[in-house]
């Protein structure tokens, strides 16, 4: 699994670079370089979280009047399941998570128009701000996976206001552990990896 990890970061870690080269060579044929904000909330699915919320700066090259290729980085709040009790007194742990998230992010308008549905897709990393008690923010960085769709207006000096739902897949970790019969004695914890769902909204704007 974790030569998948590192696989998996090693190819979004060429993909920047090969953005950054895109980028640079927009500039040397002035073609356009977008620049943007992403404000997003998100709703747990699943027992693994309850809720996010966050905001990203994205910087993406117009290919065409279709995709946009791009990379952006971020601040995402979040709970997580710490810990989750069977047996005897049934007990689960939330605690809060504070991270960096850097990505790489491919869009694709349906239409080009002054109202644009699109679809689009994240993929990056978490980098934990501090040593929470959440698992998510104890390891240097989780991955994270995150397609949406929405719809994007033009505004006046070219300028898109964007809003779009996404589903977030965060990866995470947590305690498993099993409680006696007299309700105080653990018998066994164990570490457990999964990767927890959030519905999410994105509102976000490119200059």
């Amino acid at each position: 699994m974790k030569t998948l990890y590192r696989t998996i970061m090693l190819l979004q870690a060429i993909a920047v670079m090969l953005a950054m080269g895109f980028w640079s060579e927009a500039y040397a044929q002035d073609r356009a370089v977008k620049y943007g904000v992403d404000i997003h909330a998100g709703l747990g699915i699943d027992e693994l979280s309850h809720y996010s919320v966050g905001a990203d700066i994205i910087c993406a090259w117009q290919a065409n009047n279709y995709v946009q290729l791009g990379a952006g980085a971020g601040y995402l709040r979040t709970d997580a399941l710490v810990s989750m009790g069977m047996g005897g007194e049934y007990r689960t742990e939330y605690k809060g998570f504070d991270g960096i998230r850097l990505f790489v992010r491919e869009k694709a308008s349906l239409f080009d128009g002054r109202v644009s549905p699109f679809v689009w897709f994240d993929e990056g990393g978490t980098i934990g701000l501090k040593r929470s008690g959440a698992r998510i923010g104890r390891q240097a960085t989780q991955l994270f996976f995150e397609p949406g769709a929405g719809v994007d207006f033009q505004l006046k000096g070219g300028s898109r206001i964007s809003v779009s739902l996404g589903y977030l897949s965060q990866h995470t970790s947590y305690s498993s552990y099993t409680i006696a019969k007299d309700g105080k004695s653990m018998l066994d914890n164990t570490r457990m990896t999964d990767f927890m769902g959030q519905l999410t909204l994105h509102v976000g704007v490119m200059f």
